[in-house]
């Protein structure tokens, strides 16, 4: 009986225009039916396990992840959730996407097991995802036995909302091919040093908890990186630098983040903090609106981001104090002004002391606001030879500017609205030839 109500299901999914759509909608089974699923966690799990087409360009495979789901809404596969932004799978059509999943022997291997204590049965998975063991862990050797489970063939694992306070050393080491790695939502969970062995990871989202990781250098395939809510004070060099495929970075509510260093990722396009309308990537406008994501962040190194286009995203760190970017080739502008950000955050910037630009042959001056920088000390610029004017009035850095070390030749050619503007900054003037940027910010010198 239950197969025959499958069968007229099945015909909502059958209908569906591509195997994209039905995969993405097979793959919405990992989340327990009737969960409230965010739609963007959700679209960068797509992207994160390949199965979006425009996978490489981050913008446009969020695009066909909003256009997926809107088609699985009206093949009444997916419903809108109470939560705004949400999701979510009706048990009956989550039934009908596991009895889909299990109709054929290669579709078993990868079978999604949700809830079970028989891990025997899930060795041979290519995909787990385990939810809510609050009194029995996945780790208790009088359920598993002396020896911590193997899963061999394993793709993707979901351990989300358990009770784990930590992953027994072994445990990781075990899934060499493993792509997609959900940790959120484990609040106790702190201790996770061996993500750095996966080196074939993709995905990795560990917010929601206590994870204080000290590395995870070396991933050099990881393209998604999900931070949001942790508790971590420093994201430096030495837990994200060198991650080279790497292209999407979301902090959401990193609150008492103090140092963000971002080097040597190459494919990074997008570091995502909040989404106004479906479809579009963008920004909050008011600072009243919400609390600020980065009340503690004061410090911001990137260097050699060379697809990244802008920092906007730094219109949330209030307290921001040193800024220093390098070797970002595409980059165009600091802060996208085009839909009144910046005439809307009167405050940005009202605590950079130091400013320090450094080899950005795309960045422009076509802004049409002005920037106060009430405490700014020094600024250091080279090689930015399409700036051509600087967002200054007569007020910038009134009572704290000490110096300008930038080329002569850029400084000559620089474009002024007010002679007497000019005048002022020529006291603090002083060319400079090239520095190393670390030199600039005094490591090590």
């Amino acid at each position: 009986m239950e197969d025959q109500v499958f069968v007229i299901l099945a015909f909502s999914y059958d209908s569906l225009s591509n195997d994209t759509i039905k995969s993405c909608f097979l793959y919405c089974s990992m989340f327990p039916s009737d969960y409230e699923i965010l739609e963007d966690e959700l679209i960068e799990l797509w992207i994160g396990e390949g199965l979006l087409i425009a996978s490489y360009d981050i913008q446009r495979a969020r695009n066909q992840g909003y256009d997926i789901i809107e088609s699985l809404k009206v093949a009444c596969l997916l419903e809108s959730a109470e939560s705004g932004k949400h999701v979510k799978m009706h048990d009956m059509i989550h039934d009908l996407a596991l009895w889909l999943t299990m109709k054929t022997e290669e579709m078993k291997k990868r079978a999604r097991v949700l809830e079970s204590r028989d891990f025997a049965e899930m060795k041979e998975a290519q995909m787990i995802s385990l939810w809510d063991l609050d009194r029995i862990s996945l780790f208790d050797r009088s359920v598993v036995g002396p020896k911590v489970p193997s899963f061999p063939n394993l793709e993707t694992l979901f351990l989300r909302r358990n009770s784990m306070g930590e992953i027994p050393s072994g445990f990781l080491e075990k899934m060499s091919l493993v792509r997609v790695l959900n940790l959120s939502y484990n609040y106790r969970l702190g201790m996770c040093w061996q993500v750095h062995q996966l080196v074939n990871l993709e995905y990795l989202n560990i917010s929601f908890t206590s994870i204080k990781a000290r590395s995870i250098r070396g991933l050099k395939k990881l393209r998604c990186l999900i931070l949001n809510f942790t508790h971590l004070k420093e994201i430096g060099q030495t837990m994200i630098s060198g991650l080279s495929s790497l292209q999407l970075f979301s902090m959401h509510s990193v609150v008492h983040l103090e140092t963000l260093q971002i080097s040597s990722c190459n494919d990074l396009k997008d570091v995502k903090i909040d989404t106004i309308d479906k479809g579009k990537q963008g920004f909050i406008p008011r600072y009243s609106t919400v609390l600020p994501k980065f009340s503690k962040l004061h410090e911001v190194h990137i260097i050699s981001c060379s697809k990244l286009l802008d920092l906007t995203w730094l219109i949330y760190a209030p307290c921001l104090q040193s800024l220093a970017v390098s070797a970002c080739e595409s980059m165009q502008e600091l802060i996208d002004g085009s839909d009144g950000v910046v005439q809307e955050n009167y405050g940005l910037f009202s605590r950079l002391t130091t400013l320090q630009l450094e080899n950005l042959p795309k960045l422009n001056g076509s802004c049409n606001y002005v920037l106060p920088f009430p405490s700014l000390k020094m600024i250091y610029v080279h090689s930015c030879e399409n700036l051509r004017k600087i967002p200054f009035d007569f007020n910038t850095g009134k009572n704290s500017l000490k110096k300008i070390q930038v080329e002569q030749s850029w400084w000559d050619g620089l474009q002024w609205e007010d002679e007497a503007i000019k005048q002022r900054f020529n006291s603090f003037f002083m060319p400079s030839v090239y520095m190393d940027l670390y030199q600039v910010l005094g490591y090590g010198y």
